[in-house]
């Protein structure tokens, strides 16, 4: 039962603390050397390592699931590794924005929608049925574009953002019709399901692999779909560059595995 709590705070924390850091930043107009929303962030993202220690000791015993109705969340290995990348860059990324955005207008946005990045990525790396994992997809890729596209008022940057968006919108549509595919020819979205009844139905579920393959490979980068990633990283914060490179590619990776294993 405590593990379980533990897995339902990790999961809830990043997402729910997101617009308690915006409102911070509204509610506290202060001085360039003190930051009430990275303050906020900071102490939600060491509290999230709690919770985190409780489901990587229980993880070790075997999986850990949470169900919301129809709605199940799992923690494996793979999901426990990308938590484990997300928490730690994402730590680091707070503390070093300090004096990177002091005084930058739009501050609080940068991190709320960082632990609202955080939170989608936490919980991609735990879905257990396509049209969920597709959901928390484009919540982190909604997120991560308002991140690229954070100095707006710069041309180049809106450019960026928009190249990344119309991208990663195109391989949402690929996917969704992967999604179709496989609903159609197996009569399930759950990962485990599909695995069991994939023999029976190869080619149609070989071309919904291939969408897959084109619509979660824009958000991980794979040659040739990763025209929009060198204008998002000169463009984007240093920390949102750094989170690109080494967590958000890699969370897109995860959601490629996650559907053509199933």
């Amino acid at each position: 039962m405590v593990e379980m709590t533990a897995f339902f705070w990790l999961l809830v924390l990043p997402l729910a603390a997101s617009p308690l850091v915006y409102l911070s930043g509204h509610l506290s107009r202060t001085a360039a050397r003190r930051s009430p929303p990275r303050v906020v962030a900071l102490v939600v993202l060491l509290a999230a390592w709690l919770p985190f220690g409780l489901v990587a000791r229980q993880l070790a015993a075997g999986q850990l699931t949470l169900t919301w109705g129809t709605i199940s969340l799992t923690m494996d290995g793979l999901g426990l590794l990308l938590t484990a990348v997300t928490l730690t860059l994402g730590t680091l990324v707070t503390v070093f924005s300090g004096p990177y955005l002091a005084g930058e207008q739009g501050e609080e946005k940068y991190y709320a929608m960082l632990l609202a990045m955080m939170g989608t990525m936490i919980g991609l790396g735990c879905a257990t049925d396509l049209f969920n994992l597709w959901l928390w997809f484009e919540a982190m890729a909604i997120s991560s574009y308002l991140l690229v596209a954070f100095y707006r008022e710069q041309p180049l940057s809106l450019e960026a953002g928009v190249k990344y968006l119309v991208q990663s919108a195109t391989g949402s549509v690929l996917v969704l019709l992967g999604i179709g595919l496989v609903l159609a020819q197996t009569g399930t979205l759950e990962l485990v399901r599909i695995r069991e009844t994939a023999v029976s139905n190869p080619t149609i579920l070989l071309a919904a692999g291939a969408l897959f393959l084109i619509g979660f490979g824009v958000k991980a980068a794979l040659v040739p779909l990763h025209t929009w990633l060198p204008d998002a990283h000169s463009q984007a914060p240093s920390g949102i560059s750094a989170m690109l490179s080494g967590v958000v590619i890699e969370a897109g990776l995860v959601a490629l595995l996650r559907a053509l294993s199933g």
